[in-house]
């Protein structure tokens, strides 16, 4: 059976490390936490249970039987979860696995968001959130590891991928009529932080005409 309001209420007052802010602020938090489960749990390439991604889009016939997209989506997380997930043993979802299988739970919320009426006012929509991050949290815990993890400051230190920047140690190359040299050197009395030299118009008319040698000029 859906969610009711009251269990969503429930949910979003117990424990620590409860979701605040906007819809698209905690499912950035949400989606932040599963990138970063804990490595102890296995990361299958191809996920079992969890058929969901960017391009997630909910089974037709699903759509066509239940009449809407959030309402195609809330029955593909039931399946993925276990229909007795929410009843069984502590009523947490289990997260068991980590990976891009897990993470598009993520992108299967955010097609529930953008195809809901209200979806601020949503609660099975909210219970879906708040009891995902419910089950990374047992999971985090679990594993022995802080929840929630550090740096959910913004999505964009969520999304982006860690990165090494090697230097560039090439010679840099010299173009004709333009005067350079490594930084903080002299140039002439002055350094290359100066406006630097060139050509003229005639100048640069005698290199291009001196550089063309496929043509002939008839003199006049």
């Amino acid at each position: 059976m859906p969610p009711t309001s009251s269990t969503t209420v429930a949910a979003s007052e117990s424990g620590p490390g409860i979701l605040q802010g906007t819809l698209s602020e905690r499912l950035s938090q949400l989606e932040y936490a599963l990138q970063n489960l804990p490595e102890s749990l296995p990361a299958p390439e191809y996920s079992d249970r969890f058929h969901f991604g960017p391009n997630y889009r909910p089974d037709e016939d699903d759509i066509n039987l239940i009449g809407t997209v959030p309402g195609a989506i809330n029955r593909a997380l039931e399946v993925a979860f276990g229909f007795g997930a929410r009843t069984e043993g502590d009523g947490i979802l289990p997260i068991t696995e980590r990976g891009a299988g897990i993470c598009g739970l993520v992108d299967a919320l955010r097609l529930y968001r953008d195809t809901c009426p209200a979806p601020e006012r949503d609660t099975i929509l909210a219970k879906w959130i708040d009891d995902i991050w419910s089950g990374a949290k047992k999971a985090y815990e679990l594993a022995q590891k802080p929840f929630p993890p550090t740096a959910l400051a913004d999505a964009a230190t969520v999304i982006a991928p860690k990165t090494t920047q090697v230097p560039d140690t090439r010679p840099k190359k010299r173009q004709r009529g333009v005067v350079t040299s490594d930084e903080g050197s002299d140039v002439e009395g002055g350094t290359s932080d100066e406006v630097q030299f060139q050509p003229s118009s005639l100048g640069l008319a005698m290199i291009i005409g001196s550089t063309d040698t496929g043509a002939h000029r008839t003199p006049v």
